[in-house]
């Protein structure tokens, strides 16, 4: 994997021309700013025609309306559409080669994401999205000689006409090439604000989801203080949970500080990861690529650190 250093040398014709496109998009965004105060204005105005000429209320109704289906408009389509190009640009410009100077053999797709279905496989959560499942940056390769593909997703369940935030970060799927005939889950302990039997009854209900049964690591007590381990296979899951694997997902959590979800299922051996965080890969339409270095070092950080979860987990299994 190249260092940033060389990647920099490599790139520097590309961010000079990606700059240009930066200053003309964010000009037409302050330019659609701008526009912003139009119906602003116009609004305030109707609100002062109600109050001087009540009998025209239902007329300056009409107005407001109007009002605010052009303010909406002109955010959409005047303000937030040139913020949303530059990102494609940048993605599909600079980025592209960022990962191909990173990775070679790694596929990079901007407007591709992990397919509802696997989502779904991982069993993860315990709703599953519902029209609300979008995602972006999809990666697709190998690391550490092991087939990955990951993307970001949002992930919404609707109950009713209220949309509940399932998960928001970068989903993983890793082929081991291991079959696991149980199901084993390590998922954010959520009772960590409990003590004692409460906390392990609390434990045992989420249980009930589908998981399996609650496995407890006596000799692990500060894995148990961030974690919760569910498996249909006590045996096997215990295979699985090596000391290294153990320490090394506490490390991840450390690195990453968020919660992070692991599941270990399928005969054909896959391994699910989910680590919630905002989105990482999308550029600042205010922050110049060419008179320095910081959006570049960032990307470079993230993608960096995406790549290191698998190369930290040890999931090189033997085939039995």
């Amino acid at each position: 994997m190249k260092k940033l250093e060389q990647i920099q040398a490599e790139i520097a014709p590309i961010r000079q021309n990606l700059e240009n496109y930066r200053l003309d998009f964010l000009k037409k965004s302050n330019n659609g700013r701008n526009l912003l105060f139009v119906p602003a204005i116009l609004a305030i105005g109707c609100f002062v025609g109600m109050y001087l000429a009540y009998n025209y209320v239902f007329v300056f109704l009409g107005l407001l309306i109007l009002c605010a289906l052009l303010f909406v408009w002109l955010y959409n389509n005047k303000f937030k559409a040139p913020i949303s190009e530059y990102h494609s640009k940048f993605k599909s410009v600079l980025l592209q080669k960022i990962v191909h100077e990173l990775k070679p053999d790694m596929e990079y797709r901007p407007a591709g994401y992990i397919d509802q279905s696997d989502f779904r496989k991982s069993l993860l959560f315990n709703n599953t999205p519902n029209e609300g499942y979008t995602g972006e940056d999809y990666f697709e390769g190998k690391i550490s000689n092991l087939p990955i593909k990951f993307s970001e997703i949002n992930a919404k369940h609707f109950l009713g006409k209220n949309a509940v935030n399932l998960f928001q970060g970068i989903f993983i799927i890793v082929d081991v090439d291991k079959p696991f005939y149980g199901k084993t889950f390590i998922l954010p302990d959520l009772s960590d604000a409990w003590i004692g039997g409460i906390k392990q009854n609390i434990k045992k209900d989420l249980g009930k989801l589908g998981r399996g049964q609650l496995l407890y690591l006596e000799e692990h007590p500060e894995f148990e203080k961030y974690f919760a381990i569910y498996t249909t296979d006590h045996k096997e899951a215990k295979q699985i949970l090596t000391e290294e694997m153990l320490d090394s997902i506490m490390e991840l959590r450390a690195l990453f500080d968020t919660d992070f979800y692991m599941s270990f299922q399928n005969e054909e051996g896959f391994v699910y990861i989910a680590v919630p965080m905002p989105s990482i890969l999308r550029p600042n339409i205010r922050k110049s690529i060419s008179e320095n270095d910081t959006e570049l070092n960032r990307m470079y950080q993230q993608l960096s650190t995406c790549f290191k979860i698998i190369k930290k987990l040890p999931l090189n299994f033997q085939s039995t």
